[in-house]
């Protein structure tokens, strides 16, 4: 008894051992061949182990297999992977049950691919293993390589670095797992929960998160396979959250939007309905709902209709008290928060209707477009509301996007029927004091960008009064000072109400005071200072180099006229250059009243001598030679006036030296002659009548 028990511990011993040891011994690739054909029995697919094999009972059995491959495809095997390894269940093992513990793929490549039917391009299952017989506890992919392409469209995308861990309860699920990979040099984080595969359908969620983007997507529905087309029909979200977390650990603020909606998605196109959009904190944000659909293919793009009730423009940008009642403050604020989110990269076209937009305190109605886009940037087809005053305004042209900002070029149009209400609404004032009580009508070209402000082709009305022209403001930019051009064209045209205009248009925006200046203006009659003038012609240019007035002549003012030209260099800090003063009146009343407006003492004083001056025939000569800057040299200007003042004939010459910069300080020489037929008019003249009584006579 005892020799025969002492045989069967030493048997179990030996085959332990074998199990073990012989292994290492055993030339597994001999039974290539073997593993192959069960290979291609179990998956249904032609299979290739083309490395090194090796496997194990003990501890547990394992298999592991190098350089393997299945399926056939047109460019390459449907799966190529570098390492396969299986460790399975004994227990379940021997009761004819497939359970890997741990099923490990490393450097996998898959080639999935779309027919030109939308099928799937896989081999038909004709596997022998009867789904439910094959379970994985965990199934481990490392370092793989996804290649998805599609027939109809001949598109291709690329999963690199793809990775995944988690289970599948059998061969038709359930399945949930996690992983990465990147796409386009984008990394990304996924989640994935799949339910069992029944009559050709199957539940699953999907999460995706950019890794260094700050939104998440997530679907939640059904696929549906009909003749291996997959189609899927559920919920799909996007998202961005209030702030995120960068590289370096700091918190980074964001503005948050969401948007959800019912989507079903074939192979052709995508249908989106019951969509709501939401862009901005829950307390304050604006709100949108539409439907789109979004066609796939060689030439792929989307047509999307956006509505909206009342949306409070104000509330989501949260600007200072300062700017929060200035439009053009608040449409350059809105732009900025906007260039990210409408950069799409495939072409296609948003119709867009709003009831009511709150800006700048006052609600914009009927807000109208129809918009086509394409990965530079947005063609604004037709775009439309009413604002303020009465007022309808229409634009149409191209949206750009850049590094810059936002910028738009292409024609607009407005007509106010109450332009007091309007320019009050764009100064942020209850009420305007002045402006234009008559029709208000623009149009032209107009350009905006980081950089600039131009409208071309400029055609207004003025309560009747009609011009054209042309408008080009540039903001400085790093030594380049601003740039202002401006050119007027105009029948008649009242400077006055344009004064007021001009300012309340580019009412918080905030100009730097122009560097450079190039003003052409021709008028046949202006009305300046409630004055009216005729025949007013102005060429002017101003920069770093000088001033050069090639012209400014007013053929009537009041009874004046003028001519002025002439060239300054180094105006700012050595003057140098001459200029020339024509002036002829038989009254004075229209100088007056401009000169008023600009200065109220002088105004003042041409008024009191108007009787005394009239009528006055004046050339006036200003040189100036700069040399203050010289070393040892003091600048020199010298004023030479000549002609008739009332009565009298004059001559004046007038040479000051020193910085003509600073008044104060200097030398003034004075050289003159006033002569009159009369001399009792000459007294009278100089303001002497009451101090001095002289006889009738030649007088100096």
């Amino acid at each position: 008894m005892q020799a025969t028990l002492l045989s069967v511990s030493i048997a179990i011993i030996l085959a332990l051992l074998a199990a073990l040891v012989g292994p290492h011994f055993v030339d597994w690739s001999q039974y290539r061949s073997t593993f192959e054909a069960e290979a291609t029995r179990l998956t249904g697919m032609p299979v290739r182990v083309t490395g090194a094999i090796d496997a194990r009972l003990l501890p547990t059995p394992s298999l592991l297999l190098k350089d393997v491959e299945a399926g056939t495809g047109t460019d390459a095997p449907h799966v190529r992977a570098r390492e396969l390894s299986i460790e399975f269940g004994l227990g379940p093992l021997l009761r004819a049950h497939w359970r890997a513990s741990e099923l490990r793929l490393l450097g996998p490549e898959l080639h999935v691919g779309l027919d030109r039917d939308g099928a799937i391009d896989w081999p038909k299952n004709a596997a022998d293993l009867a789904p439910d017989q094959l379970s994985i506890d965990r199934f481990v992919i490392e370092g793989g390589r996804m290649v998805l392409t599609d027939a109809g469209s001949g598109g291709r995308l690329v999963l690199d670095r793809l990775s995944f861990a988690g289970e599948f309860r059998s061969l038709l699920g359930p399945a949930k797992g996690e992983g990465s990979f990147e796409a386009g040099g984008q990394s990304y984080r996924y989640a994935l929960a799949a339910g069992r595969l029944e009559d050709e359908a199957v539940k699953l969620h999907v999460e995706v998160d950019p890794g260094d983007r700050p939104w998440t997507a997530e679907a939640d529905g059904v696929v549906h396979f009909a003749n291996q087309a997959p189609e899927f029909e559920g919920a799909l979200k996007l998202a961005r959250p209030v702030g995120v977390v960068d590289a370096a650990g700091h918190g980074v603020a964001l503005v948050p939007w969401r948007a959800n909606g019912h989507v079903k998605i074939t192979a052709a196109n995508a249908l989106f309905d019951k969509a709501e959009f939401q862009y901005g904190p829950d307390e304050r944000a604006i709100r949108l709902s539409g439907a789109a659909n979004l066609k796939f293919g060689q030439d792929p793009r989307y047509d999307a209709v956006l509505s909206g009730r009342q949306l409070d423009v104000d509330a989501l940008l949260g600007l200072p008290q300062s700017a929060r009642r200035l439009p053009l403050a608040a449409v350059q604020e809105l732009a900025e928060l906007f260039t990210g989110p409408l950069k799409l990269p495939i072409p296609g076209r948003v119709g867009i209707g709003i009831d009511s937009v709150t800006l700048a305190g006052s609600p914009l109605r009927d807000v109208r477009g129809d918009l086509t886009s394409d990965a530079k940037g947005w063609d604004l087809e037709h775009f439309e509301f009413r604002a303020p005053g009465f007022t309808s305004a229409r634009v149409s042209g191209r949206l750009g996007f850049a590094d810059q900002g936002v910028s738009f070029h292409g024609p607009a149009s407005i007509e106010a029927s109450d332009p007091k209400a309007l320019l009050a609404w764009l100064e942020g004032r209850s009420a305007a004091a002045h402006g234009p009580a008559g029709l208000l009508r623009a149009s032209g070209e107009l350009a905006l960008g980081s950089d600039r402000i131009a409208i071309d082709r400029l055609k207004a009305e003025v309560d009747r009064k009609e011009f054209g022209g042309r408008l080009v403001y540039v903001y400085p930019l790093y030594r380049q000072p601003a740039r202002l051009e401006l050119e007027l064209k105009a029948a008649e045209l009242d400077l006055d109400e344009l004064a007021v205009l001009a300012p309340a248009i580019l009412a918080g925006s905030k100009p730097d005071f122009p560097g450079e200046l190039l003003l052409s203006a021709d008028i046949d009659r202006a009305i300046l200072a409630g004055v009216a003038a005729k025949n007013a012609s102005l060429k002017l240019s101003y920069d770093a180099a000088g001033l050069v007035l090639d012209r400014l002549s007013i053929g009537d003012l009041g009874g004046a006229s003028l001519k002025l030209s002439g060239r300054l260099r180094s105006l700012l800090s050595a003057p140098r250059g001459s200029m020339t003063l024509e002036l002829k009146a038989g009254g004075l009343e229209g100088l007056a009243a401009v000169a008023t407006k600009l200065s109220p003492t002088v105004g003042e004083r041409i008024r009191a001598n108007i009787a005394r001056l009239s009528p006055l025939d004046l050339r006036a000569i200003l040189t100036m030679d700069g040399s203050d800057t010289v070393v040892g040299q003091r600048a020199t200007s010298q004023l030479a006036i000549d002609g008739t003042t009332g009565p009298g004939r004059l001559h004046l010459a007038a040479e000051a030296t020193g910085n003509p910069l600073d008044v104060d300080a200097l030398e003034l020489k004075l050289d003159g002659n006033l002569a009159a037929d009369d001399g009792t008019q000459l007294v009278g003249l100089l303001g002497l009548g009451r101090w001095v009584n002289l006889e009738k006579g030649p007088g100096s």
